[in-house]
């Protein structure tokens, strides 16, 4: 595994939002609230949610790596755990990128060559082989068109402090045909017009992508976690129809000089250092009106020293740094109120209903009560119109 991607997993489960006020960067903008509607408790320990289907909701622990199906109608969650080497079992750590709904009755994990499908209760009913060259990382993001079609992001590897990173030849969108097996590579990497295209500098994480596929216009978006653009392909043609610029009034990304050798292997705490100095998307959801975008705030560095010098990453002692967090809100493209501030008692939001009521998911601040008792506490929000300015 990448090792900033595992670091960025122990930070991310620190990540608190500021309860301090942040001027409103956009006065001419109206300021929206978040207020919590109501709350669900699920038995499954230290939940982090993958993905939301119907009345579904798909968990996971990065650590255990069991994988759990919680129905919100029946308030009864099925669990089971296939990590492993042996036929049936998979092999990759889970996060929110390898894990997801196919349908009303299965589930997949994504691997390096392929999709290991599972009933909801565990039970390993196939395997979907993916021909995914170069590279040692698993498949993320995973679509089905149809029985027939699939298609995938081929995660990034490498260096991103070396200018070659961003010259190497990769494809982003792998899709192939499950009948006869022809495959297309699509999506060169960086994208036209991306922001991490430079010359002098680079963003400490451009690893992750969030996507949405709508399968009535068969158009696949997608944001990388340190760019500020949306692209959509239309996975037929596999063609980019559309380039969406954002305008993040609180996304002070960390310029970082590129490094001269690959050799240059940054320190731990230098990687965590960079993590929490750089503003980093956490989410792109989409519905028919609403385009939600979720990032942090940057911390400045000399908060960021302190912390450290109080705090062993890792350690179960450790005080929770503040990290703001933000949803930006674009209704039919267009923005019409401030980039809102998550409320301190929420981290990142994890799912954003399709209706139009503009609800959220939120997964509870880390509670070692929750912990101990085995449950995973989630949050029910709830977008406020005309809301007071902070």
């Amino acid at each position: 595994m990448n090792l900033n991607k595992l670091l960025l997993g122990i930070v991310v489960l620190s990540f608190l939002s500021c309860n301090q006020a942040t001027k409103n960067k956009n006065n001419n903008l109206a300021v929206s609230k978040i207020t919590i509607i109501d709350s669900l408790k699920i038995n499954f320990p230290s939940g982090a949610v993958a993905d939301v289907s119907n009345n579904n909701i798909l968990f996971y622990n990065y650590i255990s790596s069991d994988i759990g199906v919680f129905n919100m109608e029946t308030k009864k969650i099925k669990t089971f755990n296939k990590f492993g080497s042996a036929v049936g079992e998979f092999n990759s750590m889970l996060n929110s990128h390898y894990l997801r709904f196919i349908n009303d009755t299965l589930i997949g994990v994504s691997e390096v060559n392929g999709v290991k499908i599972y009933s909801f209760d565990g039970k390993w009913i196939k395997d979907i082989k993916v021909k995914n060259e170069n590279t040692h990382a698993s498949l993320s993001n995973f679509e089905f068109v149809n029985d027939s079609i699939f298609f995938a992001i081929r995660t990034l590897q490498g260096n991103p402090s070396i200018k070659s990173f961003y010259n190497q030849d990769h494809n982003l969108i792998v899709k192939q045909n499950l009948e006869n097996n022809a495959q297309s590579l699509f999506g060169k990497f960086p994208l036209p017009n991306s922001d991490l295209i430079h010359n002098d500098f680079y963003y400490p994480y451009p690893f992750d992508f969030y996507t949405h596929f709508d399968n009535e216009t068969l158009e696949y978006s997608l944001l990388n976690s340190n760019d500020s653009r949306i692209y959509t392909f239309n996975i037929l043609t596999e063609k980019i129809v559309k380039q969406t610029a954002l305008s993040l009034s609180y996304y002070n990304r960390l310029e970082k000089p590129f490094a001269t050798t690959n050799s240059a292997i940054r320190s731990s705490q230098e990687s965590i250092m960079d993590i929490y100095m750089n503003a980093i998307i956490y989410g792109y959801f989409k519905t028919k009106k609403y385009d939600y975008i979720v990032y942090s705030e940057a911390k400045e560095k000399d908060e960021v020293i302190e912390y450290l010098n109080n705090n062993a990453i890792g350690s179960l002692n450790a005080n929770p740094i503040t990290i703001n967090i933000r949803i930006q809100v674009l209704e039919n493209g267009k923005k019409t109120v401030d980039d809102i501030l998550v409320p301190e008692q929420l981290t990142i939001p994890v799912y954003f209903f399709p209706n139009e009521n503009k609800g959220i998911f939120a997964s509870k601040t880390l509670s070692k009560g929750d912990d101990l008792n085995g449950i995973t506490t989630l949050y029910i929000c709830k977008l406020g119109k005309d809301a007071e300015s902070e």
